[in-house]
């Protein structure tokens, strides 16, 4: 069961919690995030993806090119003075990583800043929006700040990244490590997910 009490239980602050209790609890009834593992690994997950619920927008702020070339495969080839332009500078950071990819256009469009990481579960990319805007039935395209502030479209987002992306079948199984695989590529953070997992399966009882 959700409400404030359990979300400031599963470690969310009072602020955000307060910002995302009903909205969540809305969420999860449309989306059928029911059970309690499921609703565990929801907010287990997006609680790591944004800060406790706190960073609704990617910040693409990178101080070195080494942590650039880590953080994005796509730009390791570019060279050290290249890398070095897109550091404390996430527009150009953004334009660089996400042009010309899954419905971005070039550049020069400035589709990869205007659809870069947004919501609890940083939904990228202009088809991602697209596709999660026609099933809450807004334009996302047009207007993609809405998932980027705390309430119902945000929570509304990350359900629906939650159950298309198979991470809601797969929790009703309690396969909590296969959600942190599907939503992150890899393993990134697999133990503070895993300790934030137990946590709300403590919290939401």
């Amino acid at each position: 069961m959700i409400d404030l009490q359990r979300l400031i239980a599963c470690g969310i602050g009072a602020s955000a919690a307060r910002a995302f209790e009903a909205p969540l609890v809305n969420a999860c009834i449309e989306f059928g995030i029911l059970t309690l593992p499921q609703q565990a690994g929801f907010i287990a997950q997006a609680m790591h993806e944004s800060t406790n619920l706190t960073h609704l927008e990617e910040s693409l702020w990178y101080s070195t090119p080494q942590n650039i070339s880590r953080a994005f495969d796509r730009l390791s080839h570019l060279d050290l003075n290249e890398l070095t332009k897109l550091c404390k500078n996430p527009k150009g950071l953004a334009l660089a990583a996400y042009s010309s990819r899954n419905g971005n256009g070039g550049p020069e469009t400035g589709d990869g800043w205007t659809y870069r990481g947004g919501g609890p579960f940083q939904i990228t990319f202009k088809s991602n929006y697209e596709g999660c805007g026609k099933r809450l039935g807004l334009d996302l395209v047009a207007h993609p700040e809405l998932i980027r502030v705390p309430g119902d479209t945000a929570a509304r987002s990350a359900a629906w990244f939650w159950t298309s992306t198979g991470c809601n079948a797969k929790m009703a199984d309690g396969d909590f490590d296969w959600t942190t695989k599907r939503i992150n590529g890899g393993v990134n953070g697999a133990k503070e997910r895993r300790s934030n997992y137990g946590t709300c399966l403590e919290a939401l009882r």
